[in-house]
This record gives C-alpha cells, sequence and structure tokens, in this order.
C-alpha cells in the first residue's frame, strides 16, 4: 500500500518542528542530528531511575545511547537527513541503505564479544556491564535503529 504523498510530509513537517523546539529550548543542541538523538535518547531510555549514557562519537560503533537499569539495556541508533534535505523533500520516504543493517549488526556483535572492534570507552562501559549480566534470567537487549536517512 503506498502512502499519499501528503502524509509523509505531514510527519516530515511534525518531525522538523519537533525539532526545531528542542533546539530553541536548548541552544547547545546546535543541530537536527543533535535535536533528534536527544528525541530518541529521551522517548527511549528507561526513565530517571536508569542510568543514559550518550555514546556518539568516534569509534562508537554506531551507537548514539543506551540506557540501563537493573539487567535491562535500551541502546539506540539515530540516523536523521539534514534539514535542508528534510524540507526540500519532505513527502519523499528514502530507501535504507546497507548500513542501517550492517551498523547494529556490528554493535550487537561487539556487545556479544563475537568481534574484536575497536569502541570508545562509553560503549566498552556498556560492554563490561552486558557481559555482567547477559547469563542473568532476566537480562534483556532491545537494540532500537530510528533513521529517517539512507
Amino acid at each position: 500500500m503506498e502512502l499519499a504523498p501528503a502524509v509523509p510530509e505531514k510527519g516530515t513537517e511534525l518531525l522538523l518542528k519537533q525539532l526545531e523546539e528542542l533546539i530553541a529550548q536548548n541552544p547547545d543542541l546546535g543541530s537536527i542530528h543533535n535535536a533528534f538523538q536527544a528525541y530518541c535518547t529521551n522517548k527511549y531510555s528507561l526513565g530517571s531511575s536508569a542510568s543514559t549514557v550518550e555514546c556518539g562519537g568516534k569509534d562508537d560503533l554506531g551507537i548514539d545511547f543506551y540506557s540501563w537499569r537493573d539487567r535491562s539495556y535500551v541502546i539506540g541508533q539515530c540516523k536523521v537527513r539534514a534539514h535542508d534535505y528534510l524540507e526540500a523533500n519532505p513527502s519523499v520516504p528514502r530507501v535504507f541503505g546497507p548500513s542501517a543493517v550492517s551498523d547494529p549488526r556490528d554493535a550487537l556483535q561487539y556487545l556479544l564479544g563475537e568481534s574484536g572492534a575497536k569502541a570508545n570507552d562509553r560503549v566498552r562501559a556498556l560492554y563490561a556491564h552486558i557481559q555482567t549480566d547477559r547469563n542473568s534470567d532476566d537480562f534483556l537487549l532491545l537494540f532500537i535503529c530510528w533513521c529517517t536517512a539512507d
């Protein structure tokens, strides 16, 4: 079923409005990508009693943030197109390239001890937590990849 162009156009309009409001509230965010990451982190973190860590940057293995409490983990990757692109193409859905699958796969392989990839300090800390908890019966790992770009 194909969407009418007005549907993704309205979604893009609402997304841009929300991200612009976040930047207005917190100018330190500075960019649409940072605002999108903050939006995703706020939406998917495990709440105020959890530890939530931003990991983005060099050697992040595609992990932008993680949130953990007890033995439950939510890991997020956030991809968003540039503001200018979204404004110019609000009704054009993007086809995801192979990195939409390979980045989370590579991160999960590292976190489960199946890869020797180089990771930053924050991702290595996540790895240590997961290695400690992963054999527990109540261990839960959820990887969210929220993309608006390829």
